[in-house]
């Protein structure tokens, strides 16, 4: 059978996504990369926010309209929120996260075996330790649909992430649901780390998101000592007021976070700091949203991910007033204009330094890929081949895509 696999949301449902497609390899099963080819299409849903609703909806819908002759499996954390009604449309079904797999081996098998592993050839893939959060911050609904903390042993992490390195998969990025609350026995995530970076191999680690309160010193250090640790931290800090982050139920002060900056800057090799914000948060104030800016223009951060508050049903935010949407579109073209402004002017002060990238992409003569630091680059390709590491001297920022990055020379 013919298969596409269509994925919204976080890189855990990326993960996801590729476990599914290697069950479906396995079982004899086709993966194709384009929709009009599937016999099967399965929608891997996300339902973090609002938006994330209404994309992975409206993809079903095109999916049915266009594709009357393909079944539809929908799965994913829309089905898994109680919040969140979804119309199964004629030739769809939903099958919840946990049953997939069991779903998947009632297929009728085709007569010729696939044995090729999705791994092959990719340059960068996901490496699930642990999913579930119960951290309850009063505007999300993942506890909800990922509950329950499960941390996936050490020693099953260790066999994967080899298997990866065999396989010439050149990135490996460490992700969870709440990737920092992993943990075995009293080994946490940095011990975990260290283990990992002790296999043979040419290779790059790169962590995912982390929370504040879980970026301990240990991890600081490895990511001073170790080349083949990315130095990139991604610590979301969603509100730039501790007034804002006592409703959002966070665990950590603003000083708790600006603490740890610090101890970002210390290390021994630099580390990029990027981060989340949430914006037009229930009962924001003018100050608490100016407190965001401020923040912004000190230069702390390479890059924000600012995000316009989504109500998510069954929630406690979700019972507080709410803002006037024009009021929060208003902070959002603020804040973006900020957020790049600042970025700007973090990569001008780049130029003039070294950082290896890892070549993802070749066209039009020309290479691009990520540092360590997760700058994008862009070089000259000549003689260049992807999936690749190369050194690199930083020229001038420019857009790359959609995104600003830096002119580099080998």
């Amino acid at each position: 059978m013919k298969i596409f696999i269509l994925t919204f949301g976080c890189k855990v449902n990326q993960h996801e996504s590729q476990q599914t497609a290697n069950q479906l390899l396995s079982l004899g099963h086709q993966v194709v990369g384009q929709v009009d080819e599937a016999e099967l299409v399965i929608v891997n849903t996300c339902t973090v926010t609002q938006v994330a609703d209404k994309k992975s909806r409206q993809m079903i819908r095109h999916v049915a309209r266009h594709h009357p002759l393909a079944k539809i499996i929908i799965t994913g954390c829309m089905p898994e929120n109680p919040m969140t009604p979804i119309d199964v449309l004629s030739g769809s079904e939903i099958v919840l996260k946990g049953e997939l797999a069991a779903y998947l081996s009632t297929l009728p098998s085709p007569q010729l075996l696939a044995t090729s592993s999705t791994s092959q050839g990719r340059i960068r893939r996901t490496l699930l330790i642990q999913t579930g959060c119960d951290y309850y911050c009063s505007y999300c609904i993942i506890p909800t649909v990922r509950h329950g903390r499960v941390s996936f042993p050490q020693n099953k992490i260790l066999h994967d992430f080899k298997l990866l390195v065999s396989e010439g998969v050149k990135e490996i990025v460490l992700t969870g649901i709440n990737l920092g609350t992993w943990q075995e026995d009293d080994r946490n995530v940095s011990d975990l780390v260290e283990t990992l970076l002790d296999v043979n191999g040419d290779f790059r680690i790169r962590l995912g998101s982390l929370e504040p309160n879980l970026v301990n010193e240990k991890l600081l250090a490895l990511m001073g000592d170790h080349p083949r640790l990315a130095t990139h931290l991604h610590v979301p800090l969603q509100g730039a007021a501790n007034t804002l982050l006592k409703r959002m139920n966070r665990r950590y002060s603003l000083e708790d976070y600006l603490a740890l900056c610090d101890k970002v800057a210390a290390a021994k090799r630099p580390i990029q700091l990027t981060t989340d914000l949430i914006i037009g948060y229930p009962e924001e104030t003018d100050a608490e949203f100016e407190g965001a800016l401020n923040l912004i223009e000190t230069g702390l951060f390479l890059d924000v991910h600012a995000f316009a508050y989504s109500v998510r049903q069954g929630t406690v935010a979700a019972s507080k007033p709410q803002l006037a949407p024009s009021l929060v579109r208003e902070r959002m073209k603020r804040i973006l204009v900020a957020i790049e402004d600042a970025k700007k002017k973090a990569l001008r002060a780049m130029q003039g330094k070294r950082a290896t990238i890892l070549v993802e992409t070749i066209q039009e003569g020309q290479a691009t890929g990520y540092t360590e630091g997760y700058v994008k680059v862009m070089i000259e390709a000549t003689g260049i081949t992807k999936n690749r590491f190369v050194e690199v001297v930083f020229g001038a920022p420019l857009l790359i895509g959609k995104e600003w990055g830096l002119k580099g020379t080998v």
